[in-house]
């Protein structure tokens, strides 16, 4: 803390330094609390998952374990939005049953059912690892022993609780700390008045102002007042005595000088010419000089002395010149023809004393006069916030060298002429104590120009028009400026997608509305997956998918951009995964018939009818009925899975199909080319969108909205992380997720939006079905009851 500090700022910095180290210490409490109570509370989760998947393992009768990834258990994980989520089971030889084999690595095997979490990496990335290990005795010749069960999450969604929670934590604390500084600041500066009342009354006073501080003081600052007192009449006795002597000695000086130089004067005109003559001269030149130096001194004196008493005030520089002009010429008729003077009309102020100002404009003109036999040139030069006196003769000059060491006291250009080496030591304090400059040139063809350069005050009208000048390019810019606008010049990025171009067409001459230029390359879902896995080039901008559960997972695998290159997804409500997998559009999947194979009150509106539809007509719709074959079409897949989670009819509508020996299709489009022909009577579960352009084109096809509930998928979009635009690809998705993209997308898949509308949400629960074990178990019970 510096010594010169105010005690005021004493104590506030050292109140500041307080509670900033109190602060700190609550700081590092807060985090470290909510750190833990941030893992307890998702531990609980997690553990709670790998105890759920444990419950599920089985051996089946071919003597290999089995298990059954509970949905529930990764939509429990799932519902932070933030955490990725990893999961592994191994066998009691080490084998990886399900999952990822990286997961867990560095945990030694499991040896007993105690729950263990542990923290760990996983590609790279913090984990927290819940493992939990099942007993199996060996049966059919499989080893007996332990199952270890290893769930593991990323730890953003950790993160913001434990931030959260240090926030909550700490946020009353800083502001109850803020507001106790503000009242100890304001208790400060309160206690204080009295002593700024001090100040105040002696920063009015005028220099010359030494009489007593009056007034109502603290007690503690009595002392200090009245020491101040005694002070300041010691020094005001001081001055007295030395103006007394400073009188005194003018007087007493100037009265004898004046008579010595009158008496030599006298002398040297009546003596005879020789050496008597000669010592009289001498006697009158000592005379002069000495009063010369008198009354430089006294002069010296005086400036000094108004300099540090006198206050300074607006004086007319150019009235200020030229009266001292004035009274050289008519001290000396032969100074008057001398000196020349070019002054202007108009009033000039600075801000200075009038007195010293007028000895230092003096000092300027009698030392050109005193060193040059020549005419000196005295002219005022005006500039917009200064003015410079220019006095010009042609005398000797002084040295390059002198230049700087000839405003010192009693220190002279020419050692050998005239002159007391006090002039310009006086129009250096002068022009010093008026915050001004002074330089010295040599003058084209002999001489010396001598430029005093002093600040202008400013009158009320001009400080006014100069503000005004100086805002007005500010404010009228800022009036004229035209608002910022997103401009975005043409570009071409590679969108990569299994939906067919046609029905891409209106999100693509959207995004070519807003400057982008986008090839689209249609790909299968596994094909798209299995590009950006493996990095081949050139890898797409932007993925769009109708199947969100594969965007999921390249996400979840740290295949998506990790953070979102635009500030703003999109004006309304986004749903959304980590930031990355965006929803921006739904999709509801229908029944579709031919109208000519059914009476108005055979065509199903429900799962329920459709089951009892199938069953009850096996014979006349053998054959007549189409379903999507769901080990192939990745769509048709999760349509599938989200549906025997959603209804108990499902497996019983799969049965009905088995019933009426059903056609199965390799995709959706395949299926409705048999409808269109007659091969087939009804498709279920149908994108709307891929029934819509047959339905349009035959009036016999008719699309049906389940009047239970109509399944959803979202279309979702996904940046992968080795796009090499991945700033345009924010842009087209914040395009996609606009107000003209919605209705684009709307547009395409369907007019309106059924009001029993369920939307698939986006997040870890989706990874459950593509877990290897599981789809193999769903696809087998699904191919069984459908191929009966």
């Amino acid at each position: 803390m510096s010594h010169t500090a105010s005690i005021q700022q004493r104590i506030l910095i050292s109140a500041a330094l307080l509670f900033s180290l109190i602060g700190l210490v609550l700081f590092a409490m807060a985090q470290h609390l909510g750190q833990r109570a941030a893992d307890e509370a998702f531990d609980r989760v997690l553990s709670a998952a790998a105890l759920s998947i444990a419950d599920t393992i089985e051996i089946q009768d071919g003597g290999q374990f089995a298990v059954d990834i509970p949905y529930a258990a990764f939509a429990i994980l799932g519902t932070s939005k933030l955490n990725r989520i990893f999961y592994k089971i191994a066998a009691p030889d080490g084998s990886v049953v399900t999952g990822s084999p990286l997961l867990g690595l560095d945990l030694p095997p499991a040896v007993g059912p105690d729950m263990r979490l542990v923290d760990s990496t996983y590609r790279g990335a913090p984990v927290r690892i819940a493992s939990v290990a099942r007993y199996h005795a060996g049966m059919g010749g499989l080893e007996g022993g332990w199952v270890d069960i290893v769930v593991g999450e990323t730890r953003e969604a950790r993160e913001e609780l434990s931030r959260q929670l240090t926030f909550n934590a700490v946020f009353p604390a800083i502001a109850v700390a803020t507001l106790a500084f503000l009242l100890i600041g304001l208790s400060v500066r309160q206690a204080f008045v009295p002593l700024r009342a001090v100040e105040r009354a002696i920063r009015r006073r005028a220099p010359s102002d030494l009489g007593p501080i009056t007034g109502a003081v603290p007690r503690e600052a009595q002392a200090l007042v009245s020491t101040l007192n005694e002070f300041m009449e010691r020094l005001d006795s001081a001055l007295t005595g030395l103006k007394r002597v400073t009188a005194d000695a003018a007087h007493q000086l100037r009265t004898p000088l004046t008579a010595l130089r009158a008496l030599a004067q006298i002398a040297v005109e009546e003596a005879p010419a020789g050496p008597l003559r000669d010592r009289i001269e001498r006697i009158h030149a000592n005379a002069v000089g000495a009063t010369v130096l008198a009354n430089q001194l006294l002069s010296d004196a005086t400036v000094l002395h108004r300099l540090e008493t006198q206050a300074s005030e607006p004086v007319d520089f150019v009235a200020l010149v030229r009266e001292a002009v004035d009274r050289l010429e008519a001290r000396d008729d032969a100074l008057a023809m001398r000196i020349t003077s070019d002054l202007p009309d108009q009033r000039v102020l600075v801000e200075c004393d009038p007195v010293a100002a007028r000895e230092m404009v003096r000092n300027l003109i009698e030392n050109a006069l005193v060193h040059s036999q020549g005419p000196v040139e005295v002219s005022l030069v005006r500039h917009r916030s200064s003015v410079d006196l220019v006095i010009a003769d042609r005398g000797p000059g002084i040295p390059p060298e002198m230049r700087t060491r000839v405003f010192e006291r009693f220190v002279r250009g020419d050692e050998f002429g005239p002159g007391s080496g006090l002039g310009l030591a006086i129009v250096d304090a002068v022009i010093r104590a008026s915050h001004g400059t002074i330089s010295l040139k040599d003058r084209p063809g002999g001489g010396l120009v001598v430029t005093a350069t002093l600040p202008r005050k400013p009158s009320p009208n001009r400080a006014a028009l100069g503000l005004t000048l100086l805002l007005a390019p500010l404010v009228f810019g800022m009036g004229l400026q035209p608002h910022p606008t997103w401009a975005q010049s043409a570009s071409r990025i590679e969108i990569m997608g299994p939906v067919e171009p046609s029905r891409m067409s209106a999100a693509l001459d959207l995004l070519s509305r807003t400057g982008l230029s986008a090839d689209y390359v249609q790909a299968r879902p596994r094909q798209i997956a299995s590009r950006i896995q493996t990095g081949a080039q050139p890898a797409p901008d932007l993925v769009i998918l109708p199947a969100p559960d594969m965007a999921v997972w390249l996400a979840n695998e740290g295949h998506g951009y990790p953070n979102y290159p635009q500030s703003d997804p999109g004006s309304a409500e986004v749903s959304h995964w980590r930031n990355e997998v965006f929803a921006i559009a739904s999709e509801p999947a229908v029944f579709v018939f031919r109208s000519d194979a059914f009476t108005a009150t055979e065509i199903p509106q429900s799962r329920l009818a459709l089951a009892r539809l199938l069953e009850t007509n096996a014979e006349r719709l053998s054959m007549r009925a189409g379903l999507v074959n769901i080990g192939i079409d990745e769509l048709s897949y999760t349509l599938a899975a989200q549906d025997s989670l959603r209804s108990p009819l499902f497996w019983r509508v799969a049965r009905a199909f088995g019933a009426a020996a059903a056609r199965i299709y390799d995709t959706p489009d395949e299926m409705l080319v048999a409808l269109r022909e007659g091969k087939i009577d009804l498709a279920y579960n149908v994108p709307l969108s891929v029934a819509r352009v047959y339905s349009e084109a035959d009036p016999t096809i008719k699309i049906v909205i389940p009047a239970d509930y109509a399944l959803a998928l979202p279309w979702v979009a996904l940046i992968p992380a080795t796009a090499k635009r991945p700033d345009l690809a924010g842009i087209a998705i914040d395009a996609l997720l606009g107000p003209d993209g919605q209705r684009a997308l709307v547009g395409q898949l369907s007019d309106a939006t059924p009001t029993n509308l369920q939307r698939v949400e986006l997040g870890p629960e989706l990874l459950v079905y593509l877990d290897a074990m599981k789809r193999t178990r769903f696809l087998d019970t699904w191919f069984q009851l459908v191929t009966q």
